[in-house]
């Protein structure tokens, strides 16, 4: 048995992944500057005088157009010149454009790791590493617009969101040509969208996320309200919560009873950790495919957390933001409805209805 999580953001590393054989300290970097890779490998190095001697550590290089010889050399370089007994404890691998593909220097460890290798991967792109984008901070206006929560100046966007202020003045200056605010960003207000400023701001929020899609090859997987069914389970029996929400079709229903589609076509799901191991325990025969055309009963969409965990109507699993769905229904190719989804976001916002 092992377990695996997140590091917080005072750590020196990315993840933890605790095995039978020991512990391995993951940090997930996107450099192609060899410089950057050595000063992460001396911190890695720094971080294992503090664990047990059965503690190793891998630096994961994302994005990286760093050859495998010159990985190799590095690291061998890099193992000369400190402590032999750390040195050979710290490893150092690499993903292309390609997340199923590594390269470097691979140590001898199971599935399971290399499955929350890349999951971390995933995390770091969904989040940008950390830094907080112009479409999250266009997207969180909206939400909170939605909510009722409204923000009303520059100064608010910038302690709610945590971006910078140049980001900060990006959405908002993007929002004022989608005609979704007015006046000054000292003090502004908000106003209906389009229906050409809803797409724009939906579409935003598609590509920024990163969609992950899961089908069975044997064609036997389980339906959309089966899997969630599941996922509910899978929650409540959690030792630790799924950072997890529901989206597209099902969650739209919460924010609009009479939205007209007969059925889910799949179960959509905004994670927000980049944590994707819960998938098997949905159901052990959905496998990841890249084939978008493939029926996937599964679409994961991973990406950062728009507002709180909120009442549900979903035992176990909250719903995520109405533009979260907004954007699932565009993805799913579901035009008219997403249509109609947003001129009733629109409509009962007017007259003073939120959307929790």
């Amino acid at each position: 048995m092992h377990q695996s999580y997140f590091a917080d953001a005072n750590r020196e590393y990315d993840g933890r992944w605790v095995g039978p054989a020991g512990d391995f300290l993951i940090e997930v970097k996107r450099t192609n500057n060899a410089r950057d890779l050595r000063g992460a490998l001396l911190a890695l190095a720094y971080a294992l005088e503090k664990e047990p001697s059965s503690a190793q550590a891998m630096l994961v290089l994302k994005e990286s157009k760093l050859s495998s010889s010159r990985l190799r050399d590095e690291l061998t370089q890099f193992r000369n010149i400190v402590r032999d007994g750390v040195g050979q404890k710290i490893h150092l691998v690499a993903f292309g454009e390609d997340i199923d593909r590594m390269q470097g220097v691979l140590p001898q460890f199971n599935e399971e790791l290399a499955l929350f290798i890349r999951d971390l991967v995933r995390h770091d792109t969904a989040t940008h590493g950390g830094r907080v984008s112009r479409v999250f901070v266009q997207s969180l206006v909206v939400d909170r617009w939605l909510q009722g929560r409204s923000m009303t100046s520059s100064l608010e966007v910038l302690s709610e969101s945590k971006a910078s202020k140049p980001t900060v003045i990006s959405a908002l200056e993007h929002l004022r040509e989608l005609d979704v605010i007015a006046g000054q960003f000292g003090e502004f207000v908000l106003q209906p969208p389009s229906w050409d400023a809803w797409q724009s701001l939906a579409l935003d929020l598609k590509l920024e996320r990163k969609a992950v899609y899961f089908a069975d090859p044997s064609g036997l997987a389980r339906g959309p309200s089966a899997l969630l069914s599941r996922l509910i389970k899978v929650m409540d029996r959690a030792s630790k919560p799924l950072d997890v929400a529901l989206s597209g079709v099902m969650a739209a229903y919460h924010f609009y009873e009479h939205l007209n589609i007969t059925a889910a076509p799949r179960l959509d799901l905004s994670v927000y950790d980049g944590n994707t191991e819960f998938v098997r325990k949905l159901d052990a025969g959905l496998v990841e495919v890249k084939n978008l055309k493939a029926h996937a009963p599964l679409v994961l969409h991973l990406g950062r957390r728009l507002r709180t965990p909120s009442a549900s109507r979903t035992p176990g699993v909250g719903q995520a933001s109405p533009l979260e769905c907004l954007a699932d229904l565009l993805d799913i190719g579901l035009m008219a409805e997403a249509h109609e989804f947003a001129e009733h976001l629109s409509r009962a916002t007017t007259q003073g209805a939120t959307f929790q």
